[in-house]
């Protein structure tokens, strides 16, 4: 299971002579700590920083992005920091396929790590008869400390408004 975005949405904004600048960038996330609840592991990101153009011509456009990140959930938060190294090709065009990847260093976490402990349940009815069986019971503990590292390529679709 994979803890991050299936959807993103990212703008970039450059300034001093368009290699210097801020973006930011809201997804759909899915946390990496199992919850109790499924439907409850489904959050919203929030990620902002600065913007490096490192390389710009009729062909290709290669930026990197940096800085941190919340991703906000049903029960708790987590804390980070995201890099985006990505490459667009036909940047002078309106729209432009683009492949690149992003790195996620989280640090802090709110959530709670769930541990599934299996246990043996035995019932005894008035005539002796016996019945055993096994049942599934969560303990929710406390991260004391917390540390996630991931790469994630993507391959993406950019509209350039100018």
């Amino acid at each position: 299971r994979i803890g991050d975005s299936f959807w993103r949405t990212s703008n970039q904004n450059y300034l001093w002579n368009n290699n210097f600048g801020f973006y930011e960038a809201v997804s759909l996330s899915f946390q990496t700590i199992i919850p109790v609840d499924y439907d409850d592991s489904m959050g919203l990101q929030i990620s902002g920083g600065f913007a490096y153009n490192i390389l710009t011509n009729d062909i290709l456009d290669f930026d990197f992005n940096t800085g941190p990140h919340i991703s906000i959930f049903g029960h708790g938060i987590v804390f980070g920091i995201e890099s985006d190294l990505h490459v667009k090709f036909l940047p002078k065009r309106r729209f432009s396929p683009v492949v690149g990847f992003i790195t996620n260093y989280d640090f802090y976490s709110s959530l709670k790590a769930i541990e599934y402990i299996t246990k043996i349940k035995t019932t005894t009815y008035d005539n002796n008869y016996t019945v055993t069986e096994p049942y599934t019971e969560t303990v929710e503990h406390e991260i004391q400390k917390y540390a996630y590292f991931c790469i994630l390529p993507y391959i993406s679709f950019c509209i350039n408004l100018w």
